[in-house]
């Protein structure tokens, strides 16, 4: 802890001590204080997540507390072996403290679920298994029992050293009654490892309390030294998946009594528990809002044994956030867009010390990110997903440099990708900017975004975040700490560009930089073959017009109003052609050109459209694999028709085909029916089709003869040879 931190934590102790009104703040101070401390620690962990799945004997251990809907393999708090030669064996396992949890969704055995009718197991297991549970009331109306009934060996009868004293109320947990297997025909492996889906604890949500600002519904929130308001709020609180509802709870605290004693106290078992006024609960607010739209929710395990502000930092991790204190208020700060409050310019600044860094150290600029996350689909394991990696950073950096890390509550690989990239982008965010500010700014927060406009400073209208702020008594002099804030990293975390964000730096000038001159540069579509496979591509050739540009800038999108545009490139100023492929075939597309210079982007030169080439291999027309039409062509004497059908091609592709005509033609002719990909008509040309054959800008629909003139009969079929459909065998046809 630092110098600074040690005295405020000692001074809000010996406040504590001190009877009077303003005991409440004093604590906060001292949370506050500790919080402060662990700002610059290791990334958040639980250091039991590689035992949250495993069945454990562990009667020392620390409490599990589930959010959100995961897996656990519980903790025994009791195993006996009993009833008719020892033939029944009980465990009790707790799954989840600070209950009541929302529901036991599912039990598996060796990871295969197995449905319960009332507590005795069916299928497999029938006769076997059986299993009790309680979610966790406060108190549980009764003990777990062994869940046997009806026992199909001997007797069971109630568990030994187990009574109706043991409720374990305030738990979610279950009992496990397996029936020993003599001869091995269910256990041949051993004793199934057991396994719960639980939906854990319930949470205060503001957004659905009426008595909130803009709320609206029956949920409430009431202090636990009102125990009689508090046990009211608590039947009100929903289940919920969003990471800052269960942020919120947790810095509120877990509290529980016996509610069947009115005049009983409630307890804190878990959680910081401080007061709710000195909880910035709309921040927690704005913040769930971020997380909903962003579809990003929170599901694991946290214990007792952890750190208060650990696990709120590992709660806040997984829906992109962190906690922090704002005086003596605890809140929180999302990533998110931001909108800048003011602007600061030199006239603002104070007398006193200012650092302005020009770059973030190299062992802290990452271009990459390795994360895990906990799979469902890979037994609720942590599994890692690709690594995300900015190129453009990779080629400034003249290297790679990935960081790595965990997101144990997180279960989606999107939602971790995300993270993922905002670890890179964050990591390249210029800090700390210390700034001593006249009075007038002591009243912006931790968290607020301003705009730095002091050029002579190399920040010109540099959108930054205020991370820190003191205040000199004697002076009133204001000093502010900021971290620079790139907008455009927020739609490329969130995958909704491809264009990377540029890399924060200070800048050295102001003013625009002009787009490209069209003369500059030119596109054409084009097909590049390799090894006798064609792939549609497009070629961007010219050179660099503006001799201050260090980057140009490619992009593309397909030609039409509203397409967003993809696959952004920086590459060096001394391109003088740019290949681009990963095209659909025959299909339209525009190109922009644009030049970076001192950190800003110039507008776009739009080059096109053009059309991109052929892809595959160098081959001929397509064939029609299958087709939902059984005749989709039918001919007269002077054109033939066709009926809409979906047709699968030798490629895999599924194209729907119109319904259409082609008039005009010869009466008595074999034609070769074809649709041109290109041009998105059909076309009949006379057998033997050669050129429509040779090209892979057609698919083969079929062949049609056009019926004798006046149309009254069509041309007679010769007889095929022997083994080619006459006489005979197919040469194709299996041996039987």
């Amino acid at each position: 802890m630092s110098k600074v931190l040690r005295i405020v934590a000692a001074v809000a102790s010996v406040v504590a001590l001190i009877p009077s009104p303003i005991q409440p703040i004093a604590a906060a101070v001292a949370v506050t204080a500790s919080i402060g401390a662990e700002l610059t620690a290791k990334r958040p962990s639980n250091d039991r997540q590689g035992l949250t799945d495993q069945f454990k004997i562990d009667p020392n251990g620390p409490l599990a507390y589930i959010i959100g809907r995961t897996s656990t393999g519980g903790t025994i708090a009791y195993r006996k072996v009993y009833g008719t030669d020892n033939h029944y064996k009980t465990y009790f396992a707790i799954l989840s403290a600070g209950g009541p949890i929302d529901a036991i969704e599912t039990f598996s055995a060796d990871s295969v679920p197995v449905l319960l009718s009332g507590t005795s197991a069916v299928g497999y297991y029938n006769k076997w298994l059986w299993q009790d549970q309680q979610l966790g009331q406060t108190p549980e109306p009764r003990a777990l029992g062994s869940g046997v009934v009806s026992p199909p060996f001997g007797t069971a009868g109630p568990v030994p050293g187990w009574g109706a004293a043991y409720k374990l109320s305030g738990y979610a947990a279950a009992s496990l009654t397996l029936l020993f297997d003599t001869k091995a025909r269910r256990y041949a492996s051993g004793e199934p490892v057991p396994s719960w889906i639980v939906r854990g604890v319930k949470v205060y949500d503001p957004r659905l309390d009426s008595t909130y600002p803009g709320g609206s519904g029956s949920c409430r929130w009431a202090d636990p030294r009102n125990a009689a308001a508090h046990a009211a709020a608590r039947l009100t609180w929903i289940y919920s998946e969003t990471p800052a509802l269960h942020s919120l709870k947790w810095k509120l605290g877990i509290w529980q009594r016996d509610e069947s004693n009115p005049s009983a106290a409630y307890r804190k078992i878990l959680g910081i528990g401080a007061p709710i006024d000195l909880i910035d609960v709309a921040a927690h607010v704005a913040s769930a809002n971020v997380q909903e739209l962003n579809g990003w929710k929170a599901g694991g395990e946290l214990n007792s044994d952890m750190g208060r502000w650990d696990a709120c930092k590992l709660i806040e991790q997984a829906g992109g956030a962190e906690p922090i204190s704002n005086g003596a208020r605890l809140s929180t700060l999302q990533k998110a867009p931001r909108v800048s409050l003011a602007t600061i310019t030199t006239a603002d600044l104070a007398n006193g010390r200012l650092s302005i860094p020009s770059n973030r150290m190299r062992r802290e600029r990452l271009n990459g990110f390795r994360a895990q996350f906990k799979s469902e689909a890979h037994g609720w394991q942590m599994v890692p997903i690709d690594i995300v990696q900015v190129r453009d950073y990779v080629i400034a950096d003249g290297g790679e440099r990935t960081g790595s890390g965990d997101y144990q509550l997180v279960q989606d690989p999107d939602q971790a990708a995300s993270l993922a990239a905002y670890e890179v982008f964050d990591s390249r965010e210029l800090l700390p900017i210390t700034l001593p500010l006249k009075p007038k700014w002591m009243g912006y927060r931790i968290g607020d975004c301003v705009t730095l406009a002091m050029p002579e400073l190399g920040l010109a209208n540099q959108p930054v975040i205020i991370r820190g702020r003191s205040q000199d008594p004697a002076s009133s002099i204001v000093t502010l700490t900021f971290a620079t804030e790139t907008a455009g990293k927020h739609a490329a975390a969130l995958g909704q560009t491809g264009v990377v964000p540029p890399v924060p730096a200070l800048s050295t000038g102001t003013g625009d930089v002009p787009a490209p001159a069209a003369s500059e540069w030119t596109l054409e579509g084009a097909t590049f073959t390799d090894n006798g496979v064609s792939i549609p591509a497009m070629v961007v050739t010219g050179a660099v017009g503006n001799t201050n540009a260090d980057a140009v800038v490619f992009s593309y999108r397909p030609a039409g109003v509203g397409a967003e545009w993809a696959g952004a490139s920086f590459d060096a100023p001394e391109t003088i052609r740019k290949e681009i492929t990963g095209l659909t075939p025959g299909t339209q597309y525009e190109v922009s050109v644009q030049y970076r210079a001192r950190g800003v982007i110039s507008d776009r030169l739009v080059l096109g459209p053009v059309f991109a080439g052929a892809f595959g291999a160098a081959r001929g027309a397509y064939l029609l694999r299958t087709y939902n039409v059984d005749y989709p062509v039918s001919s007269t004497d002077t054109a033939i028709s066709l009926v809409a059908f979906t047709g699968v091609i030798d490629d895999g592709r599924a194209i729907a085909f119109p319904a259409d005509t082609l008039a005009g033609l010869g009466s008595a002719t074999q034609y070769g029916v074809f649709r041109d990909l290109s041009a998105a008509i059909y076309v009949a040309a006379a057998a033997p089709a050669a050129a429509q054959f040779a090209s892979s800008q057609y698919v083969f629909i079929g062949w049609s003869t056009t019926a004798n003139a006046g149309g009254t009969s069509y041309p007679s079929t010769p007889t095929p040879p022997g083994g080619w459909g006459g006489g005979g065998r197919n040469p194709y046809e299996q041996e039987p």
